[in-house]
């Protein structure tokens, strides 16, 4: 299984086209990895200007009466205490930014068009502060489905429509919201791993399941009155043939993106087709962290895209790694440890197929100043949305743009300079930080066990450790310090 991916990293023709689908995620559940921890995959794509920041938020004390004011025009009470996090955000955007919050939870999402076009809103509608309310009150998965259905159902969803994921150390979950008051969620079974490209992947429901369903009581009903489904024509109800803009449903970039772990994980030959990719599916290998981020670094090659003459550029029409990925991340989350240092999420930043995965752990006590442009997480809480321009003329030295200068000097001639300048020591790397994982996580745990704080302060510094190794310390270098 191992060597699967390898054969990915090869480039794909470009070729123009009218949809622009971004972000991508796999998740898996805790009987399908070789560790036993849930894990959710996520590279999130969003194309212009992107600054990709770092930020721990402490748990906060609220006074009575305290809310959080959304973005629209709505309102939502705190509660007297919410969860610290860590937060990846990218400033001025509605829909990118991910958490993993104190008590192991982690929300990432995909966008997914859906056919409606009714507005129904209270008071503006939400969009961003969903994400942001799961990161501040969820306490497990299932408690993050029942905050984003509360809010949808009450505010209304003012975007055409999303799949968010959702997972925590025991189980995961997806949301598929639809714009206005309609969603439905279904849990991902522990042996199974799920694909989800910018289309729903939710088919048959059965909410009377409420072990592995919840939703809009009326999404079937809804869909009639639409003109969506047709109980006497169209057979069992499926959620996303019903309610998938056709664009998404069945553009081939999404099908191939669900269509290549299906394959290749569990040996199977599905059709190209979105009514024959399964919700999710059982792999004939357990995967590991590795699997994942060799699926989020990856370029297929498919017949529909051969030409004559090999593209040498990176970015690429379809692929799940392109131009537009700003980080990928693995969140890996494990219940036989303390949540502090069993909720870990493994960041490439940039395009990940160039970048090593570094562990960041949710018990951090700080990050790293040059890896945000604020120095205090609440003035970039304040002016997401306001300082959103002109990020590299204003914070020059931040590490991100090594990141980003890196990839986009080795992905001008990819074909050549991938496999001479990045593959091998890349690899090295990446396989010497997954090897000590397991023994600086034991010695952490004892740590832990005498002295949390002190615990806290080296996990920092663990991270922080590699990341100085890595980049070289001059600005706009081209290498990895460690080679």
């Amino acid at each position: 299984m191992r060597s699967v991916f390898s054969i990915l990293l090869v480039i794909l023709p470009f070729v123009a086209d009218a949809h622009d689908f971004n972000c991508y995620t796999l998740i898996a559940g805790s009987k399908a990895t070789v560790d036993g921890s849930v894990m959710l995959a996520h590279n999130e794509d969003d194309g212009g200007e992107q600054m990709l920041n770092w930020y721990r938020v402490p748990p906060l004390q609220h006074p009575p009466g305290a809310g959080l004011s959304f973005r629209n025009g709505g309102r939502e009470p705190l509660p007297a205490q919410t969860n610290g996090y860590l937060w990846l955000e990218l400033p001025g955007m509605g829909v990118s930014d991910s958490y993993l919050n104190d008590k192991g939870v982690a929300i990432a999402s995909d966008g997914c068009p859906s056919k409606e076009d009714r507005e129904d809103y209270t008071d503006g509608g939400i969009v961003y502060e969903v994400r942001e309310m799961v990161a501040r009150q969820a306490t497990s998965a299932r408690h993050a489905v029942e905050i984003i259905g509360y809010l949808v159902e009450k505010f209304g969803y003012a975007d055409t429509g999303r799949t968010y994921g959702v997972a925590d150390a025991k189980e995961a979950w997806v949301v598929a919201i639809v714009r206005g008051r309609h969603w439905v969620a279904q849990r991902i079974p522990d042996h199974h791993v799920m694909a989800l490209p910018n289309s729903y992947m939710i088919d048959q429901i059965h909410l009377e399941d409420k072990e592995n369903f919840a939703g809009s009581p009326d999404i079937i009903p809804y869909a009639i009155e639409r003109g969506w489904y047709d109980p006497a024509k169209d057979g069992a109800f499926s959620f996303r043939k019903a309610y998938a803009a056709p664009g998404s449903y069945d553009h081939t970039d999404n099908i191939l993106r669900a269509w290549l772990p299906a394959c290749k994980l569990t040996g199977k030959e599905y059709k190209k087709a979105a009514e024959d990719l399964p919700f999710s599916f059982e792999p004939t290998e357990k995967v590991s962290l590795r699997t994942l981020m060799n699926i989020l670094s990856s370029h297929y090659y498919d017949e529909p895209w051969k030409a004559a003459t090999p593209d040498t550029r990176h970015g690429v029409r379809g692929s799940i790694c392109h131009n537009s990925t700003q980080y990928g991340a693995v969140f890996q989350l494990r219940s036989d440890m303390p949540v502090e240092i069993g909720a870990v999420v493994w960041i490439a930043p940039y395009n990940p197929c160039m970048q090593v995965f570094v562990p960041w752990y949710v018990g951090m006590d700080s990050v790293p100043a040059d890896y945000a442009r604020y120095d205090h997480y609440a003035t970039a809480i304040t002016n997401h949305f306001v300082d959103v321009k002109g990020f590299r003329e204003k914070y020059p030295e931040k590490a991100y743009w090594k990141y980003c200068d890196f990839s986009e000097r080795i992905r001008d001639d990819y074909t050549s300079r991938y496999p001479t300048e990045v593959k091998l020591k890349r690899e090295q790397a990446q396989q010497e930080l997954l090897k000590q994982q397991r023994a600086f996580e034991m010695q952490m745990k004892k740590l832990y066990r005498k002295n949390p704080a002190q615990c806290r302060g080296e996990l920092s510094r663990y991270t922080a450790a590699w990341l100085q190794k890595l980049l070289c310390s001059r600005r706009y270098s081209f290498t990895y310090c460690i080679f």
